[in-house]
């Protein structure tokens, strides 16, 4: 509580990565077959991307997302 982090999160082709304020935290090798939303999380059309945390009270200040090199694809 009563702390900001930085939170990046690397989405690429064959890796998820996860980096708190500078720090590697976790790293994911994937060709994503292996990955599922629980129904909770899904949104109500699954080309949106959300944002969000759990069983915590969170406040995000801001999120950006960055296209690093061609064009975002499902």
């Amino acid at each position: 509580t009563d702390h900001t982090y930085t939170s990046v999160v690397e989405v690429r082709a064959d890796h998820v990565r996860a980096i708190l304020d500078g720090k590697m935290l976790a790293e994911w090798k994937t060709d994503y077959s292996d990955m599922d939303l629980g129904a909770s999380w899904r949104l109500r059309d699954d080309k949106l991307l959300g944002i969000g945390s759990y069983n915590t009270q969170t406040t995000f200040h801001s999120a950006e997302v960055t296209e690093i090199d061609g064009n975002g694809t499902r």
